[in-house]
This record gives C-alpha cells, sequence and structure tokens, in this order.
C-alpha cells in the first residue's frame, strides 16, 4: 500500500495490518495506531507527532527522519528498525524492544526509555540528554559514550545492575 505523503491526522488505524506499507512523508500526527503491523513499513520522514503506537510492530520498519516527538511507543517492537536522525524528544518507549535498531543522530532529549531493550542498539550522535534509561536492558557504557549527553546526568540503574545504566530522570539539563 502506498502512502506517499498522504494526510492521515488523527486516524483511527487501531491494530490495522500495514507490513511494507509506504507511508514517506505522510502525515499521521495524533493517529491512533494501537497495535498495528507495520513491519518493514517506511516511515521515512513522516510525521507522527503524538501518534499512540503503543504495542504497535515496526520491526525493520524505516523511520529515519521521522518526526514522532511526544509519540507512545510503550511495549513497540522497533527490532532493527531505522531511526537515524529521527524526533524522538519526549516520546514514550518504555519496555520497547529496540534491540539492533540504528538511533544515530536520533533526538531523544528528555524521552523515557525505562526497561527498554537496547542490546546491539546503535547510539552514535544520539541526543540523550535528560533521557530516562532506567532500567534498560543491554545498554554499555561504551553505548553511552557514543551518544551525546551531560557526563554528569548518568546515574545507575535503580536495580543497581551494571548492566543497566541510566541518564537521571530528576534532570532535564541539555547544556552540553
Amino acid at each position: 500500500m502506498d502512502f506517499f505523503l498522504a494526510d492521515l491526522r488523527g486516524v483511527d488505524l487501531l491494530e490495522a495490518t500495514l507490513q511494507k506499507a509506504i507511508l514517506k512523508r505522510a502525515k499521521l500526527d495524533g493517529a491512533s495506531l494501537i497495535g498495528a503491523q507495520f513491519e518493514q513499513a517506511d516511515f521515512e520522514q513522516a510525521g507522527l507527532e503524538g501518534a499512540d503506537l503503543r504495542e504497535a510492530d515496526l520491526r525493520e520498519a524505516n523511520l529515519q527522519g521521522a518526526n514522532l516527538k511526544r509519540a507512545n511507543l510503550l511495549g513497540a517492537n522497533l527490532f532493527m528498525a531505522e531511526l537515524q536522525e529521527a524526533q524522538l524528544q519526549g516520546a514514550r518507549l518504555d519496555n520497547a524492544d529496540l534491540k539492533g535498531a540504528d538511533l544515530s543522530e536520533a533526538n531523544l532529549e528528555g524521552a523515557r526509555l525505562r526497561g527498554a531493550k537496547l542490546d546491539s542498539a546503535e547510539l552514535t550522535g544520539t541526543n540523550l540528554n535528560g533521557a530516562d534509561l532506567m532500567d534498560a536492558e543491554g545498554l554499555t557504557q561504551d553505548m553511552l559514550d557514543e551518544g551525546h549527553h551531560r557526563r554528569e546526568d548518568i546515574a545507575p540503574s535503580e536495580r543497581g545492575r551494571g548492566r543497566s545504566r541510566g541518564l537521571n530522570p530528576t534532570r532535564h539539563n541539555t547544556a552540553n
């Protein structure tokens, strides 16, 4: 299905099945996409600001340059998703599966990723200022070192596990 440049703002696609759909540069701001199947869909530079993508299947989806500001991605499956340069400021990604996802140069400022699975995720140049990564799984110090953030914002996980580290959720200072 081809929705290139489509205006779908506020649409309700609850549990829709749109694998491999082309949604390049589509406008889906405020859309309800809860539990939708978007495996290998192309959302390059799409507008998804404030969209509800809870439990959505976005495995291997292309979300390069997409605007996902304040989007709700709780429990979403973003395994191997392409999220380079995506705008995820204030997004909720708690318990999302981001294993192997490429978040290079993405902006996760103020995003919440509690319990997210980040094994083998690429964070080179990612803005993590004020991001809440408490209890994130698979997150290493090397991965954090690849992203942009203030060193003093880093705090150990509440669980105290060496493999889980996060940015202090009470700090939102973005100065470099």
